[in-house]
């Protein structure tokens, strides 16, 4: 998300008109900026001035010379810049050998028009510089996150990552749905929301903190539809109120706890404040001990259900779902009250629990939970 490619320099604005010749391979080549070439010829091109760049011409120099373009993308691609995109001036095509080439190399090749190469090099330093920015700020999230520091310190980091923060604030994590068809733009989002608050790509999501007032108000909802998102595009989670950023590291770990608990129950939206027991089991679930634990209950299940052919393991999930409710349970699993009775007996007698009240009903239910969260990690593993 920190590292400007060409697929991201193609969702500009001022490049929605650029044409791919050749070269669809490389669209993730890196861009550090733009560039140009006026009078230089391909014997003049080497790597330490084009390096990642994204080398914009007209090739006025050839305009009698098409052939000659070739020489260019292989000069340019030696350089290791980025791509090459010819300004339509001169050239209104390519020649085939010229796009066999750049196909060969995988170094995209574009054709574009009715745009000064000033502009587009100005939008690609803005993007590029956009991205340092951004990485700069997560590493100071990182720090807060994963640093062991007085929250002194931590309210000075909050400042370095927007010193118009306001000290009520809440942490809100975003993931956009794999299927979605929908692009999100950041820097769109940013122009709404306004300089009190922050908006930061981080992996393959995105965290906003919004700072207000003590007595402000305003609707999560009406925000997330100003930003554009609603239930069909992205899953949300979001921390409880703090009033203070000395503890905006609690505020992103609730948020994130949040979003994965959206993730895992395929909710739109989830309040740290309502996340029950698994404002505990989120952050233990990578812990051997855990892993241990309810291995150690649901593995007597499994084996029993491999010998005999049963369905215990899905009783005791169903029957936790359904808190301890037999009929409930029954009706959820398709099965006489009878069948589910005899089930439940069965478990008691393999767990050797006297019975499914009190503390033995909490132990089965937290070995359930762990059980269940560890099958769909992989949704949220990579938050």
């Amino acid at each position: 998300m920190t590292i400007t490619n060409i697929y991201e320099i193609l969702t500009l604005k001022k490049f929605n008109n650029f044409q791919l010749i050749a070269g669809a391979n490389g669209l993730d080549r890196i861009v550090s900026r733009g560039g140009f070439i006026d009078h230089e010829m391909p014997e003049d091109i080497n790597e330490s001035e084009y390096q990642n760049e994204m080398i914009f011409s007209n090739l006025a120099l050839i305009k009698n010379n098409p052939e000659n373009i070739i020489n260019y993308i292989n000069a340019l691609y030696n350089a290791g810049s980025a791509c090459f995109a010819i300004k339509t001036t001169f050239f209104k095509e390519i020649q085939d050998a010229a796009i066999e080439t750049a196909n060969k190399l995988s170094f995209p090749l574009f054709l574009f028009d009715d745009i000064y190469i000033e502009e587009l090099i100005l939008e690609i330093d803005q993007e590029v510089n956009s991205k340092k920015q951004d990485l700069k700020k997560i590493k100071i999230i990182n720090e807060i996150e994963n640093s062991n520091l007085n929250s002194f310190k931590i309210k000075e980091l909050a400042y370095e990552l927007n010193h118009y923060f306001k000290p009520n604030y809440i942490s809100i994590y975003i993931k956009l749905l794999a299927d979605a068809k929908y692009s999100f733009s950041i820097e769109s989002a940013r122009k709404i929301l306004n300089k009190h608050a922050l908006i930061i790509p981080i992996k393959s999501s995105y965290l906003i903190v919004l700072s207000f007032d003590k007595n402000e108000n305003f609707s999560l909802i009406a925000l997330l539809n100003n930003l554009g998102l609603n239930e069909t595009h992205c899953n949300v989670g979001i921390s409880r109120k703090y009033n203070e950023l000395g503890n905006i590291n609690k505020s992103f770990h609730e948020s994130k706890i949040s979003l994965k608990y959206s993730i895992y129950k395929e909710e739109y939206i989830a309040n740290y404040e309502e996340l029950g027991i698994y404002q505990i089991l989120f952050p233990i679930i990578d812990n051997q001990y855990s892993y241990m634990y309810f291995e150690d209950i649901l593995q007597k299940l499994k084996l029993y259900d491999e010998e005999h052919h049963s369905n215990l393991v899905d009783t005791a999930c169903a029957y936790i779902h359904c808190d301890g409710d037999i009929k409930s349970t029954s009706e959820e699993l398709f099965q006489h009250m009878n069948t589910i009775r005899y089930r439940i007996r069965k478990i008691k007698v393999i767990l050797n629990f006297q019975s499914l009240k009190g503390m033995q009903y909490e132990s089965l239910a937290t070995a359930v939970h762990l059980y269940e969260l560890n099958k769909k990690r992989f949704n949220f593993e990579d938050l």
